[in-house]
């Protein structure tokens, strides 16, 4: 049973730790710490909700090819993160016109279909969530939309968070077996 407690307080201790490695996610700060192609653009969007106002909004016009996207260092951190946001959208087109995209150090984790049979709405607020990989280096997330050109769907994006729990340093993971040792031999007396 102390064995089980142990374990679930170093996971609890482990993620009490985790920090968010995304400058600006809620974009409070317009596009700074992000780099926009097209007419990417960070507006007031309330509805979208959060902590604040600001939002990047994604499409919306014909032939749309907007990005916005930010490298992070990950050097000290465990390989696992996970990358969270919020996501709305508003479709104008018929399904297989419009797409929202989803990017994670050049990989695709996401495509999501924009149109909806022709009818202007909105939809969301989408919770999204990707367990990633880090590389110990340079990561890049990536958000895209792509329209045709007739009716055009935009993506609104909004609080993005990186995840990721550091490495320990070497003196806490001594501290810590030595604590454990302790642990062991008291209840050996």
């Amino acid at each position: 049973m102390k064995k089980l407690a142990i374990f679930a307080l170093g996971v609890l201790a482990a993620n009490a730790f985790s920090v968010n490695l995304v400058t600006n996610g809620d974009f409070e700060a317009g596009d700074a710490g992000w780099t926009t192609t097209g007419f990417a653009d960070v507006d007031d969007w309330s509805s979208i909700g959060g902590p604040g106002t600001q939002t990047v909004w994604l499409g919306g016009y014909a032939d749309a090819n907007d990005t916005i996207a930010q490298s992070v260092s990950s050097a000290g951190y465990l390989p696992t993160a996970t990358l969270t946001f919020d996501f709305y959208f508003v479709n104008q087109d018929v399904a297989g016109f419009d797409f929202f995209t989803v990017e994670f150090n050049g990989t695709v984790l996401d495509t999501i279909d924009l149109g909806d049979n022709n009818s202007v709405a909105l939809y969301g607020p989408f919770a999204k969530s990707y367990n990633v990989t880090l590389t110990g280096g340079t990561d890049t997330i990536k958000f895209g939309t792509t329209t045709d050109d007739i009716a055009d769907s935009s993506a609104f994006v909004d609080n993005v968070a990186l995840t990721a729990t550091p490495v320990p340093e070497p003196a806490t993971m001594v501290a810590l077996g030595l604590g454990a040792m302790a642990m062991v031999r008291r209840r050996r007396k």
